[in-house]
């Protein structure tokens, strides 16, 4: 569950300063949509879930 899916439009920000930012971190972290869909999950999460970044 990584990506920008629907071409970044969603990303308030750069979404290249956020993704290496939230990459870089040990912390778990995800960017969720208005309707809370998982929009990115970063390594760290994914890891402590279990699955594939």
């Amino acid at each position: 569950m990584s990506g920008s899916g629907d071409g970044g439009t969603w990303w308030p920000l750069d979404e290249e300063v956020i993704r290496q930012v939230l990459d870089g971190t040990a912390a778990g972290a995800a960017i969720l949509d208005t309707e809370l869909r998982y929009r990115y999950v970063n390594p760290a999460l994914a890891d402590m879930n279990g699955l594939p970044a």
